[in-house]
Formats: C-alpha cells, sequence, structure tokens
C-alpha cells in the first residue's frame, strides 16, 4: 500500500509542476497580448494625431512655422488667432494623451517632436502665447509642458 501512495504522491506532483508551467506560460502569453494591445492603441493615437495635423490648415501652419514665415495674419501671415489656437490645441492634447498613457513618448519623439520643438522655439507663437494667457494664465500649459519634455529627450537616455 505504501507504494502505491507514494506513486499518487509522485504523480500528484507531476501534475502540479504541469499546471504551474501551463499558468507560466498562459501569464507570458497574456502579457504578451497586453502589451500588443497598447502598441495598437499607441498607433492608433498617432495616427489621430498625424491625421489632425496633416490636415491642410495644420500642415500649412507648421510649413510657415518651419520654413520661418509669418503665421498670424497680424505680422503678414495667412492664419487668424483661432486658427494658431486649433493647432496649439492639437499639442494640448497630445500633452493629455500621454499623461493618461494612451500614447507612448518615443512615439510622440519620434512623430512630432521636430514640428513641437520648431512651434514651441518659434518667437512668434511665443508672443501669442503670451497674448492669450493675458485671458488666462494656463493657455497652452500642456503645449509648453509636451515641448519642455521632448526638448532634451532622446530615446536612447531614457
Amino acid at each position: 500500500m505504501k507504494k502505491n501512495v507514494d506513486k499518487w504522491e509522485i504523480v500528484s506532483r507531476f501534475f502540479v509542476i504541469v499546471q504551474f508551467i501551463v499558468l507560466f506560460i498562459s501569464l507570458h502569453f497574456t502579457t504578451e497580448q497586453i502589451k500588443n494591445s497598447q502598441n495598437s492603441t499607441y498607433m492608433e493615437y498617432v495616427l489621430k494625431f498625424d491625421t489632425e495635423f496633416s490636415e491642410k490648415k495644420n500642415h500649412r501652419i507648421a510649413l510657415a512655422i518651419e520654413d520661418n514665415r509669418p503665421v498670424l495674419k497680424a505680422n503678414g501671415g495667412s492664419f487668424d488667432e483661432d486658427d494658431l489656437g486649433s493647432y496649439l490645441d492639437i499639442y494640448e492634447r497630445l500633452n493629455e494623451a500621454l499623461q493618461r498613457n494612451l500614447i507612448d513618448k518615443e512615439l510622440i519623439y519620434n512623430e512630432f517632436q521636430d514640428d513641437l520643438i520648431a512651434t514651441f522655439k518659434d518667437q512668434e507663437i511665443k508672443n501669442y502665447i503670451v497674448k492669450i494667457r493675458k485671458i488666462d494664465p494656463e493657455y497652452f500649459d500642456g503645449f509648453e509642458s509636451l515641448a519642455k519634455l521632448f526638448q532634451n529627450y532622446h530615446p536612447t537616455r531614457k
């Protein structure tokens, strides 16, 4: 009878070990699925923001900034303050998405950093933000936070 009990104990231990292995493999695959789902969500947000920045008016604002041309009509540019405000609002929402972990910092860097920093450094944009903050001191805080975050950010030096 003792040998019979020992055999069942060995078989029972074997199945416990198999259960742990199966549990570990399941956990690994679940973790991978979560990562893949998160990466997919990140990419959806990147595409959403990229679409907004690519809209004709926003793209033309970005090009004016890139070429060091005036943006606002008051300064000889082609856009009114509402147009510029809408453009900067995209960065506000991008910052919000980053704060809520809906988008990855490295993806923002890869996709938007050049235009973001150019916009942040542009004197006309700075003057506009100073002017608009006389109405509300918190206007475009998200844009400014995002730009400051990426001003010296390099993905290899996280």
